[in-house]
């Protein structure tokens, strides 16, 4: 899994172009659709030979929990000061806390709140696509191990949260979805690397 969503500078070196509203070679891309990061992930292999694709929801979630089973990695607590996410609107206190209306910098938070794994912005920042179909029943019925999400539907499914989330939407459990052309300055993406020969 990548340590963090694809930045600026990757997703410019890769496509040439960089569609992001809040502009910084460090700052997560964003404004991509599922579409767009679907193609990035062809590009990344036809350049590098290097296969990737977006993780799968239950991937995404394994990965963001990072072995722990709290609402948040780092406990029960999000109000801003722990992610990046519209702290005006807490989870587990009553305490707000900033609102920075705007993406930040990719591992911003990492020095304070360390994931468990290694990995940065799972929670808030830019809502990150997955390579589900959206079914909202799907993990009532689906196999407990290694779920490969609905074969398919009409919208694709989308975790983290964002700058402008509420706390609670930022969850490790959280789960929103959007059609795969929809682009807005709150989508962007993580890449999940298939091991060779797989």
């Amino acid at each position: 899994m990548g340590i963090h969503p694809v930045t600026q500078a990757q997703y410019q070196a890769v496509m040439g172009t960089n569609p992001s509203r809040f502009k910084g070679d460090t700052l997560p891309v964003e404004q991509v659709s599922w579409e767009d990061a679907a193609a990035f992930c062809g590009a990344v292999k036809q350049k590098t030979g290097v296969e990737v694709r977006l993780p799968t929801e239950a991937e995404w979630e394994y990965a963001a929990r990072g072995g722990t089973g709290t609402p948040f990695y780092w406990g029960t607590e999000l109000n801003g000061t722990q992610a990046n996410c519209a702290g005006n609107y807490p989870y587990g206190t009553t305490a707000k806390g900033p609102y920075l209306r705007k993406t930040t910098p990719v591992g911003t938070y990492a020095g304070k709140y360390p994931h468990p794994w290694g990995l940065t912005d799972v929670s808030g920042n830019v809502w990150e696509w997955c390579a589900d179909w959206y079914d909202a029943a799907y993990y009532a019925s689906s196999p407990k191990d290694d779920p490969t999400g609905a074969e398919d539907g009409s919208n694709r499914v989308r975790r983290g949260g964002c700058w402008f989330s509420s706390a609670r939407s930022c969850r490790s459990a959280g789960r929103r979805w959007s059609a795969p052309g929809v682009r807005f300055s709150d989508f962007g993406f993580r890449l999940a690397v298939v091991p060779s020969g797989q």
